[in-house]
């Protein structure tokens, strides 16, 4: 305690001065540690003189604050993450040292554990005359937005507010004053927002170089997407249990606390739009978001502060679940929504709309940006919300998000509207709920054929098709190998389509009735029987469409083994008995007659043995590359809970070589086998279930759990956007209390867990005696002692045996040998004659080449 007398503290300067800056950082340790076990109640004074002494000689003392400000920073984090409101001491000394200490602060207070900290309303005060009264370029306003960064804005542990949210509510509006003073008349868009790295307010001041107003831009945006401002932001959104708020949330005409957000919304501002639909009842009735909020969503959008949006489709779009068509039937909702995907994929809006389907494929390729993955992720969020007791339930949101994206013209062709639908149809079909998806996609796909249009509109369409073009289908070209659960489900829909109009049974009857008929004169027969509006295109009949959307589906994916299923319920289907025939063939391969055909079947055949193979090498535990799998390589060999199990693998190795078998049978298109017979490998039972045209699904042939981490995965995305990353204390200190001498062993274990674990001892392997012990009472009793001996003997015996057979054999070895070689080699006299060329020398020619004889 002499420390806090200041002549006492001038001593303690000199002694340490002379001091070596080991022993120096020794002491401050042994302070720092002795202010840690203290408990702040009752020696407050004690860890307050512990904590200033270090943060003099560490920031403020000229000679010493050089060498120790890294050290003093440490030690100053570590015990204010045991005494958090300490933190409010250094506040109130680097207000008074400020100029002292410059930019070093800044440092200091990123170190600090200001997560753990709640500021008092005076502090807060502090705060906003820094960030109000003082320019970007002055220490004091960016020590503001360094403290306001590092605040914990989540929940904590018991799942209240850290902080009350009436200041979340004073932060929003302090924030918004601040930028509508420094950055009003500078038109940041969010393209600049949305580009930069998210990286920390002090990095991008520091390290990046940008001007003081990009920095400032970047982090007034990120915190205020931070604050929970919205009453959708807890409570059942979060899992957490509901927050108090307001009964009722304020207009912002009627308050005067609301009048800077009010001027920032009527200037179009797009901070002030983001808080006026979060804070105010803009965003909290459903008349007054129709009304007032989707203008302000439409500035959100227009200035691309995309992340944003999706902030605000995450408070705002749960209002509407129970009531769809009040967004549904707004025309500027849906254009907002869309020029929102085409902004994130780079694509100028409209333009995939006004080329043909290959163009658009080379405009938009696969792309799609972060914010429309993340807006997956949040529906994806919403949806496992939904399925909660007192929720709305799944069904709701899958009807909302399909019909909101299938609303936009010839969505079919554009790339994020794709890559969405084909997350909501692989959601629907975990839930169960493919049927909600197929019955708006059937209306739709109605519509598109012309059942429900004017007669002008009809035969503009069939004079489309007759000039070449095949029928219009929401898959285009005849298969799609990347969003295949999208395939699954418009495949899916246009079978019942094809069932409900009787086309597939009409074309069947006649290929059945009139055996020389091609499939595309029975699909005109049809046509005409059926009185259709138009004449469907042959590439559009299903049995094709399974093909090829079989052949181009990555071997990993899930649904694989279930396509395959769909096209042998059509390939091996009998019709004969439906039209009073007796049970003949399937009609399969009437299907497959012409040469393009029948190249496809045999890239059908290629291809079932190149899935085959894959799950052999999977099912052996080979590291295998997964063919369009989403994941990179290290995370497919991941924990082995959801990735696809050995036994599964061979489960499917065994299946898809049952439909090699099925597709090379000549005999199932004659009609002469009788299934019973088969051999096991035709797994006869499934067959039979097949034949008979049972519509159930393989089901044990799906990897669930893979769906369901993938799903969990997709949610966790939105999740970790959406909470603060430490509202759970990361440090042990925090966790155990240093004061609390019962907590000791505690404490002692948890710094033991801090280093590796030890090796385990060796394991001990007893050694056996190269020779038995033996009894001396086995050498007294013969029985027992020949019996001791036999086996040895016995051993010895057939030992002494095994040599001489090797030995008879060496000698006769040798013997042939000595017999071969003079085979093989004989010496004898040869004379031969060498002619040796002459080339003269001087001039002077040669009568010929030199004849010389060699013996």
């Amino acid at each position: 305690y002499e420390l806090a007398d200041p002549e006492h503290f001038v001593n303690f300067e000199k002694c340490l001065s002379s001091m070596n800056s080991s022993e120096v950082i020794c002491l401050l340790t042994t302070f720092a540690q002795m202010a840690q076990a203290r408990r702040t109640n009752m020696d407050e004074d004690f860890i307050k003189i512990i904590v200033l002494e270090i943060y003099e000689v560490s920031y403020v003392t000229l000679s010493t604050r050089e060498t120790f400000s890294k050290v003093g920073r440490e030690l100053l984090g570590a015990i204010t993450a045991v005494h958090p409101e300490i933190i409010s001491i250094l506040l109130d000394r680097v207000q008074e040292t400020i100029d002292q200490v410059g930019m070093v602060s800044l440092y200091l207070f990123k170190e600090l554990p200001l997560y753990l900290w709640r500021p008092s309303a005076s502090e807060i005060t502090v705060i906003r005359d820094w960030l109000l009264n003082y320019s970007l370029t002055v220490v004091k306003n960016k020590l503001a937005c360094v403290i306001l960064e590092g605040l914990n804005w989540g929940f904590a542990q018991q799942g209240t507010l850290h902080l009350d949210q009436a200041v979340h509510v004073e932060v929003a509006l302090m924030v918004l004053e601040a930028y509508q003073k420094y950055l009003a008349q500078k038109p940041y868009a969010g393209i600049l927002s949305e580009s930069m790295k998210q990286v920390s307010y002090l990095a991008s001041i520091v390290r990046y170089g940008e001007t003081p107003e990009t920095s400032f831009n970047q982090w007034a945006w990120n915190l205020i997407l931070r604050l929970k401002l919205h009453k959708n932001d807890y409570g059942a959104q979060q899992n957490c249990p509901t927050v108090p708020f307001s009964s009722t949330v304020p207009d912002m005409t009627e308050s005067p606390t609301f009048h800077p957000l009010l001027k920032a919304v009527k200037a179009g501002m797009p901070l002030g739009s983001y808080l006026a639909l979060s804070m105010t009842a803009v965003g909290h009735s459903i008349e007054k978001f129709c009304a007032e909020g989707i203008p302000l969503l439409g500035i959100l959008v227009q200035s691309r502060h995309l992340r944003t949006v999706v902030h605000v489709l995450d408070k705002t779009v749960p209002l509407f679940y129970p009531c769809q068509y009040y967004l549904l039937k707004n025309e500027q909702f849906l254009s907002h929504l869309l020029l929102f995907l085409h902004l994130d994929s780079g694509v100028p809006q409209g333009v995939t709309q006004q080329v043909t389907h290959k163009v658009a494929q080379h405009l938009t390729g696969a792309s799609h940006g972060d914010n429309v993955k993340l807006l997956n992720s949040m529906i994806q969020a919403h949806i496992s919300i939904s399925t909660q007791p007192n929720e709305v339930g799944p069904v709701a949101v899958l009807e909302f998000w399909v019909q909101a994206l299938i609303s936009q013209h010839l969505w079919y062709r554009e790339q994020p509207i794709l890559f969405l639908m084909d997350h909501l149809c692989k959601t629907a079909f975990q839930l169960m709920q493919e049927d909600c998806v197929q019955k708006l996609l059937y209306q739709q796909h109605k519509n598109a054929l012309g059942y429900h249009c004017d007669r002008s509109l009809l035969s503009s369409l069939v004079s489309w098709i007759v000039a070449g073009n095949i029928t219009p289908s929401f898959l285009e070209g005849m298969a799609t190998p990347t969003q295949v659960w999208f395939a699954w489900t418009v495949l899916n829909m246009e079978s019942i389509f094809e069932e409900d109009s009787q086309l597939r049974r009409v074309v069947e009857g006649e290929l059945v009735i009139n055996s020389g008929f091609t499939p595309d004169q029975a699909l005109k027969k049809a046509q005409a029987q059926l009185k259709l509006p138009i004449v469907p295109s042959l590439q559009r009949l299903l049995i094709y469409r399974w093909a090829h959307q079989a052949l181009v589906t990555p071997s990993d994916h899930p649904l694989l083994p279930l396509i395959w299923q769909k096209f042998f319920l059509l390939y091996l289907h009998r019709p004969g008995p439906q039209y009073g025939l007796p049970i003949d063939g399937c009609i399969g391969r009437r299907f497959f007659q012409s040469p393009a055909h029948i190249n496809l079947l045999k890239e059908m055949k290629r291809r079932l043995t190149e899935v085959a193979d894959f799950h052999h090498a999977a099912s052996k535990a080979l590291r295998v590359p997964a063919e369009g799998s989403e994941q990179p390589p290290e995370s497919q060999a991941g924990t082995p809970g959801y990735l696809t199990s050995p036994e599964l693998h061979t489960e499917l190795v065994r299946l898809f070589n049952v439909y090699i078998l099925w597709l090379e049978d000549e005999n199932f298109q004659k009609g002469d086998t009788y299934i019973p017979s088969l051999p096991k490998q035709y797994d006869i039972h499934r067959l039979a279930k097949v034949m008979q045209n049972q519509q159930d699904l393989w089901m044990e042939y799906l990897n669930m759990e893979r769906i369901y981490h993938e799903f969990q995965e997709t949610v966790g995305l939105w999740t970790q956007a959406k909470l603060e990353s430490h509202s759970t204390p990361c440090s042990l200190s925090v966790q155990l209390d240093f004061t609390d001498p019962l907590l000791a062993k505690e404490r002692v274990l948890n710094n033991l867990q801090k280093h590796e674990a030890p090796h385990p001892p060796l394991a001990l392997h007893p050694m056996r005696p190269p020779v038995p012990v033996i009894s001396s009472a086995a050498l007294l009793s013969q029985k027992d002692a020949t019996q001791l001996v036999c086996a040895d003997l016995n051993l010895l015996q057939q030992q002494a045996r095994t040599a001489a057979l090797r030995e008879s054999q060496q000698v006769a070895l040798d013997s042939e040998l000595l017999d071969t070689m003079p085979k093989q080699y004989v010496n004898r006299e040869e004379q031969t004659t060498l002619h040796l060329e002459c080339r003269g020398s001087s001039g002077k020619k040669c009568q010929g080449a030199a004849v010389i004889t060699v013996l």
